[in-house]
């Protein structure tokens, strides 16, 4: 009986569904609406929104300027990584060179910092080259082996005890 009364009640519904849901015949859909566009002709739906914005929000330039400086940044992240990249390869190898005498053109005029167990000084030289100097401590008689030599009682180069193997001095044997 229980299934009787359920078959009859989906059979129902089913029936009313069909009455409400039928398919619209698409001329009288489209007379419909041509008669509501003549009747209100300058009706708020008739007309576009975006003929209602202002110059940025309808040529989207709000959108367009964070595009342009999202680019931008991402672009200038990656140059500088880049830079940093090739600064860091270039101090790695003054760091390392030898010049075989004095010379301000190569980090060590004797011994390389790199090849040295107690690798300190060559640290030393690779982290000021690169990050505190970006590589312009490379040149001229301020810096040896990018370290400070000015002002001269708390010179970084005596201080770190890198002037011993700079000069190769006893005390900092390889």
């Amino acid at each position: 009986m229980i299934t009787d009364l359920t078959v009859y009640g989906y059979k129902k519904n089913a029936e009313n569904f069909m009455d409400v849901h039928q398919p619209v015949d698409l001329k009288e859909n489209l007379m419909k609406h041509l008669e509501f566009a003549m009747r209100f002709p300058n009706h708020r739906f008739q007309i576009p929104a975006i003929n209602n914005c202002g110059i940025i929000a309808q040529y989207y330039l709000d959108v367009l300027l964070f595009l342009t400086l999202m680019f931008r940044i991402i672009l200038h992240l990656c140059l500088v990584s880049f830079a940093s990249a090739v600064t860091l390869a270039i101090c790695q190898e003054y760091c390392a060179s030898v010049m075989g005498g004095p010379n301000y053109l190569n980090c060590s005029p004797w011994n390389s910092f790199a090849t040295h167990h107690n690798q300190t000084c060559y640290n030393l030289c690779v982290h000021n080259c690169a990050v505190k100097w970006d590589g312009a401590c490379m040149t001229g008689s301020r810096f040896r082996c990018c370290l400070d030599t000015t002002p001269t009682k708390t010179q970084e180069f005596k201080r770190s005890g890198c002037n011993k193997a700079y000069n190769n001095l006893p005390g900092w044997q390889y």
